[in-house]
This record gives structure tokens, sequence and C-alpha cells, in this order.
């Protein structure tokens, strides 16, 4: 809306003419140019408004980036894509490993039959061997994913008694369930020389503990990587399965080890 010049009436950009005095309207603009003007006007506010939201957006992002509670996966102040790329150059250094070392006892099998036994290599021994050798490597790695997963070392699984400390991390949080587990094992090592204690009772209750550990275990590996009940119980029929996907998934550890 305008005032004339004139008389100081009202007008607007369609009137050509001051209704009042006359006077020639100087921002007149004809009905095509003021449909021009209000589409560019229209196009104008639309590309401020998506410049508005993308940088509300990209400030959201570099909130979630700078927030350490997001990024602190395993003691790895990272973001995803590179804890991802951590996960997959680790892997790739033990797949090669393996290749490698478990050609070893191959090797020794395939010599002791050919030079000892005399054993003519048909295709279904050549076939076993190629079988054994990569269910020993798909076996080995799942396990090492679990613990590059975790921010453990995967040639962890090389050396005894530390390869099951990590296993053993993997699932429980506290030393209870270890001290539950030496104990019933004492008690059977003691009731092979007391009859008294050697009873179907004391076996059930032994296997209701059992039971109970092998739950509280997947419960805790579940729950390190967000899994939900579903996962757990899946798990819990179809352990080789369960654990061989959760190995090779895209998810990752949350909290510390």
């Amino acid at each position: 809306m305008f005032e004339c010049e004139k008389c100081g009436g009202i007008l607007s950009e369609g009137d050509k003419f001051c209704s009042s005095c006359g006077n020639e309207n100087k921002n007149y603009a004809m009905p095509n140019e003021v449909s021009d003007k209000e589409e560019i006007i229209e196009v104008i506010e639309e590309e401020n408004n998506a410049e508005e939201l993308n940088e509300e957006e990209s400030e959201s992002l570099n909130d979630e980036e700078l927030n350490p509670d997001l990024l602190k996966v395993n003691g790895l102040n990272d973001d995803y894509n590179q804890i991802r790329e951590f996960i997959k150059k680790e892997t790739k250094k033990a797949i090669i490993f393996n290749a490698i070392i478990l050609l070893i006892p191959i090797v020794v099998v395939v010599s002791i039959l050919k030079i000892y036994i005399k054993v003519k290599f048909t295709p279904i021994y050549i076939f076993g061997l190629v079988v054994g050798y990569l269910s020993m490597n798909v076996y080995i790695l799942t396990t090492q994913r679990l613990f590059i997963k975790t921010n453990n070392p995967w040639w962890g699984i090389y050396i005894p008694i530390y390869n099951s400390w990590l296993a053993y991390k993997l699932g429980f949080e506290n030393l209870t369930p270890l001290f539950i587990y030496i104990l019933i094992v004492l008690y059977n090592y003691l009731s092979k020389f007391v009859k008294s204690m050697n009873n179907i009772f004391v076996a059930l209750i032994e296997l209701i503990i059992l039971i109970w550990m092998y739950e509280k275990y997947i419960s805790g590996l579940c729950d390190r990587f967000n899994k939900p009940t579903s996962f757990k119980v899946l798990f819990f029929f179809f352990p080789f399965i369960m654990i061989t996907i959760l190995a090779f998934d895209n998810s990752i550890c949350e909290g510390e080890l």
C-alpha cells in the first residue's frame, strides 16, 4: 500500500490513478507484474526458510558430534564412521593373521596322514580339510570381532587364560559368577570322594545355577550392544548363530569394559 503524493490517499500497486484527486500512481504495476513479484517473493521466502532449516540441522549435528556422552564408545572419542573404520582395519589384520597361522595345523595333519598313515587324498579328504580350515577361521574371527568391537586386542584369543578372561568380560561385569562356578567345580570334585554329597537334588540346583549364569552372560553381552529382548531370547536358544550375527553386524559396544 502507498500514499498519494498529492492528497495522501491510500493507493495499491494495482491503482493507476488516485480515486480522490486523480493523481497518477508512480508505483502502479500491471497485474502480470504484480503476480510475478509475488512469485519472486514466495521463492525468496522459501529459499530463506530452507537455509534456516539447514542451519538448524547443522547446529544440531554439531552439538551431537561435540557431545562427549554420545562419543564415548569404549574410550574412543570419535564419530561413528571412524569407529567403523577402526573395526574394519583391525578385522583385516585378524583375517590375514588367521589365514596364515591356521595353516600350520592343516599342514601338520596332512603331513602325518601322508607320511605315516599313507592316506590317499581323495576329493572327500580334501573337502573335509577345506571345511575344517574355513570353520576354524570363522569361529576364531567371530570371537576376535567381539574383542575388537569392545576395544580389546584381537590377538588375545591366541593367549591362554587371557583369552578366557577377555571372553568372560564380554558378558559379566564382576567376579561373582566366576566364584560361583569355582564353588560348583570344587563341589563336584569333592563329591567323588564323599558319596553323601552326590545326589539328584544337588545336581538339579547346579543345573539351575548354570542356566542362570548362561542367561546372565547372554543378557550382559547383548546389553553392551543395545540389543532388544527378542534378540536375547534367540541368543539363548541359538547361540552359535546369534553370536555370529552380533559379531558381524554394524552394532557398536556401549560403555567401556
